[in-house]
């Protein structure tokens, strides 16, 4: 169960990372590639606390975490910069992490929680 978080985890990060490359403008500048990773940082610290569940109850949530910070996060990013273009999309780069952040420091508080069941 455990490398399929890791798999959605690193589709996640994967597609953010080469969604936010092809909109940075063209020659490739500092500013853009912070906020690209900025963007993707989320991603690295779900695969820690993926590494730090270790009850099942824990491995299933950070799962569920996973499927959705990745399927939301992709698709919110492809939405705002490919379909609906306007003046604002760029800002999908800044506001989607600080919203998945809120999500991962709720499970994070809820983590040990769940790492005390029964361990895998």
């Amino acid at each position: 169960m455990k490398r399929v978080a890791y798999l959605l985890t690193f589709f996640g990060a994967i597609c953010t990372f080469i969604m936010g490359l092809d909109t940075i403008t063209k020659p490739l500048n500092f500013t853009g590639l912070c906020f690209v990773l900025w963007a993707i940082s989320p991603y690295c610290f779900l695969a820690a606390l993926i590494k730090y569940a270790k009850s099942k109850s824990a491995v299933l949530a950070a799962t569920a975490i996973s499927t959705v910070m990745s399927f939301l996060g992709v698709s919110a990013i492809f939405y705002a910069m490919y379909i609906q273009l306007d003046a604002q999309s760029g800002l999908v780069y800044v506001f989607l992490p600080v919203w998945q952040w809120v999500i991962l420091l709720i499970v994070l508080m809820l983590m040990p929680l769940l790492n005390k069941a029964k361990k895998v």
